[in-house]
Parts: C-alpha cells; sequence; structure tokens
C-alpha cells in the first residue's frame, strides 16, 4: 500500500509499479496519511513493514509510530522504517517498538528502523 496526499507522487509510484508489473499486488491511494492509518486501526490489518517518510519538519512520527504501535499495524516480525531530517534524534522507544538502527546518509536524511522490543519468557 502506498499513501500520500501529493498527486505527483502519486503518478511516480503509479508509473514504477506500471513498469515491474506490480500494479496487481499494490494499492495506490492520494490521501492524507493519518485518515489512512484511522482506516487501517479500524480494518486491523497489519504489516510487515510499514515505510514513513513525511515532510521532513513535520514530527508526525512520533504519533504515527504511537498509532502503529498502539493498534498492533504491524506484524510481530515486521519492521516500521522512518525517513527523518538529520536534525531529528527519533526516540529509543515508543511503547513496544524500539529502534534498533540508525543510518545517517547525509546531513539531511536519515532512517531510523523500529521492531517490536523482544519479549522476555
Amino acid at each position: 500500500m502506498f499513501v500520500d496526499k501529493q498527486r505527483k507522487a502519486i503518478q511516480t509510484v503509479t508509473d514504477n509499479l506500471k513498469t515491474t508489473h506490480y500494479e496487481s499486488k499494490a494499492t495506490v491511494l492520494q490521501q492524507d496519511a493519518r485518515s489512512v492509518l484511522d482506516q487501517l486501526v479500524l480494518k486491523g490489518q497489519p504489516f510487515k513493514l510499514i515505510f514513513m517518510d513525511p515532510p521532513y519538519h513535520a514530527e508526525e512520527h512520533v504519533p504515527f509510530l504511537h498509532i502503529i504501535e498502539s493498534n498492533r499495524l504491524l506484524t510481530d516480525n515486521g519492521v516500521v522504517v522512518c525517513e527523518h531530517g538529520s536534525d531529528v534524534t527519533l526516540p529509543d522507544q515508543v511503547g513496544q517498538l524500539e529502534k534498533i538502527k540508525v543510518q545517517r546518509y547525509s546531513d539531511v536524511i536519515t532512517i531510523s528502523f523500529y521492531e517490536y522490543a523482544a519479549t522476555e519468557e
């Protein structure tokens, strides 16, 4: 599932899916990510991979991570990938989601990875 508000971004995703012959395996929505998250909460549909790339200076990562975690929108073995500005430090833990890796690609782009924290048995 691909979600973006911008028509040009949606067109790029659609074109890429056609080029790679994956258009029948993906859903593309031109909507606000928050409203799509709300719909997914109602459906209870978990994902193995969630990639978040909100505008760099929008502080939406932590609220989105809370929604994902508290509503179990990530499978037990899934990963949330958060692309964000390099000037932003995301928390080490959001509920049961634990930051497992941070990769800085430039002075502008950093990616943080989250998964469910291991539970002790």
